[in-house]
């Protein structure tokens, strides 16, 4: 390694384009990372969910749930399937073996599902879906005391004009139920006529469908035929003709019965602060950015809400963008912090040049990482953010290490671009080995199997590149910055004064060093036995709390969350109306609760 090193020291040239490049495309792929709250990735699960209106958990479980069950449970890699039945629909679970391939897996699982022909009438066609952990950036409640109708106008307004927007793509209206038309015919009326209610739903669906026509050839052109017929209101449904007679009298839609152009007869409601409420999720797909979207929808809504009909109000909640926002402002502190004391450190300790160009290895080393990022599609996210933040720690020590070596080099009268030579080449195996070391202890994290594993991806991923872009710096770069870097007493009068301050700080740790470090240090190698028994008695002491059972073990710890979740399991068969009491009752004791706390809370703490 001593004729790379030599080359890289006697050409400043070559040292700074590779230090230019690796910033150039560093800074080129940081706005080609997705940036997210938490990396989107498999669960190594797939979800069947069937709706079946109208039917009972029994009936979902015996005509929709165990027919999936068996058709599936054939398929190589499934671990474990669970189902859920309940009122209206039915969801079955299937998840895989670690290692199983989840491709084919899925695959085979919508074959077998295609393959079922006995499933109720009234049972729609199962949906088959990969699991995945994509979480919502932010959510937008929209509330107030106005009809559902306005509610759900205005929510859908709201998610055309978000998805136009070239930041968001992807929108979803939730709490609020779908539109339906309902025809309600009396029976005796039927009877007058002398129909059937088939006889009326297949009247209906004859009159409401567009139907192509084939085409019709010209000499310049081929024109396709289609007969437009679908109808969409209420108004519409109720001019369809259902019986006609030979003398031209007919018999509509209206004559018989009524048209109601509403929502579907579903037991669902949102409330949001007191009120009735449909909530817009905001989600990010491909390789949208997180805070780009936070950004653009909160522009939005400053315009949007000065849009509204009065009464109605806009707010946005659950935004979990504000996390990661929380966390790369975390970066940034302690980055800017620990620049700084580094810079502060060897200043005092060393050299000017030299804690300048020691801690812009740091920058260099953060910025490099983001080209391998960018190929590896790993984002920006919680998980690469606490990364960053580990190895801020730790990629300095490498650059230090040499600079101070090379520093020590210059102070015995040697050249400065022999000393630079000399100080990284001497350095140049132990801070290599020191470096692969600690790659090793990372380089695990990368094979751990399951939705576990892809989560906890990004962490070895960001600490070994960060890691290795700072052995590149230290090795190459920084010998080269530091080939002409002047010795005390070269200096103008302004550093005069710093070299004083320098000189007491390096006499006060050459004391220490000579001092009880030395006793220390002498102490323990001549009794080397002591100290070996010492330090395995402090690691049977240590591990004994842990197997006794004083030190619990947990996968993951329980950390308190901002968000309080009441789960209401009424007995079925319960009315939707007294459902709706209960949760009315417990939604006004949260309030008060939410009052007296606040009173305890200082006047700045946001409202609860």
């Amino acid at each position: 390694m001593k004729k790379p090193i030599a080359y890289m020291a006697q050409n400043r040239v070559a040292a700074n384009l590779l230090m230019l490049l690796i910033l150039f495309l560093g800074i080129l792929n940081a706005s080609r990372i997705p940036q997210e709250v938490f990396q989107e990735a498999s669960l190594d699960a797939v979800e069947i969910r069937s709706e079946y209106r109208g039917a009972s958990p029994k009936e979902v479980e015996d005509g929709v749930v165990q027919r999936i069950e068996e058709a599936i449970e054939g398929v190589d890699g499934i671990d474990q399937i669970s189902s859920v039945a309940a009122e209206n629909v039915g969801v079955v679970t299937v998840r895989l073996k670690l290692g199983a391939d989840l491709d084919q897996a899925l695959n085979e699982i919508k074959s077998g599902v295609d393959r079922i022909n006995t499933f109720p009438a009234e049972a729609e066609r199962p949906v088959v879906r990969e699991l995945t952990n994509r979480r919502n950036a932010l959510q937008i409640a929209i509330y107030g005391d106005v009809s559902e109708y306005t509610l759900k106008a205005l929510a859908e307004q709201v998610k055309d004009e978000l998805t136009a927007l070239e930041e968001i793509s992807f929108v979803r209206l939730k709490g609020v139920r779908d539109y339906e038309i309902s025809i309600e015919v009396p029976e005796n009326t039927l009877a007058a006529y002398g129909l059937r209610l088939s006889d009326v739903a297949a009247a209906v669906r004859r009159g409401s469908m567009d139907l192509p026509g084939g085409s019709m050839e010209t000499r310049s052109e081929e024109i396709l035929i289609r007969s437009r017929g679908q109808n969409y209101t209420a108004k519409d449904f109720e001019e369809i003709i259902v019986l006609s007679t030979p003398a031209g009298a007919v018999v509509r839609v209206s004559d018989l019965g009524t048209v109601t152009d509403g929502f579907k007869d579903d037991n669902l409601m949102a409330r949001f602060g007191g009120q009735p409420a449909v909530l817009v999720s905001v989600s990010r797909t491909g390789n949208e950015r997180v805070l780009d979207i936070a950004e653009a929808t909160e522009e939005y809504l400053a315009d949007f809400r000065t849009r509204v009909p009065e009464g109605v109000s806009v707010d946005t909640w659950r935004n979990e963008h504000l996390y990661l926002r929380s966390r790369l402002d975390l970066l940034i502190k302690n980055g800017i912090a620990g620049f700084l004391l580094v810079t502060l450190a060897l200043i005092l300790s060393m050299n000017l040049q030299l804690a300048l160009w020691t801690s812009l290895g740091l920058l260099v080393s953060f910025i490099g990482s983001f080209t391998v990022m960018a190929l590896l599609g790993v984002s920006i996210d919680m998980t690469s953010l606490l990364a960053f933040i580990v190895a801020m720690g730790i990629v300095v020590d490498d650059a230090i290490v040499i600079g101070e070596n090379i520093y020590r080099e210059q102070e015995r009268g040697v050249p400065p671009v022999r000393a630079a030579i000399q100080g990284a080449t001497r350095l140049c195996a132990p801070v290599t080995f020191a470096v692969f070391t600690t790659i090793a202890a990372f380089s695990p994290m990368l094979f751990v199997p399951g939705s576990m594993g892809k989560l906890m991806q990004p962490i070895p991923t960001v600490a070994i590149t960060v890691l290795f872009f700072s052995l590149i710096e230290s090795i190459f770069i920084l010998p080269a910055h530091l080939s002409h870097m002047k010795r005390k007493g070269q200096s103008g009068r302004m550093m005069q004064g710093l070299e004083l301050v320098q000189s007491v700080v390096t006499q006060t740790l050459e004391r220490f060093i000579h001092g009880p470090l030395d006793r220390i240090l002498r102490f323990t190698t001549r009794r080397y036995i002591m100290v070996l028994v010492g330090s395995v008695a402090l690691v049977a002491l240590s591990l004994a709390p842990i197997g006794s059972g004083w030190v619990p073990f947990i996968f993951i710890p329980e950390i308190e969350g901002e968000v309080v979740t009441a789960r209401i399991e009424m007995p079925l068969g319960t009315p939707a109306q007294r459902t709706q009491q209960v949760a009315s009752f417990l939604e006004t004791k949260g309030q008060e609760t939410a009052a007296e706390l606040q009173i305890l809370l200082p006047e700045s703490h946001p409202p609860l």
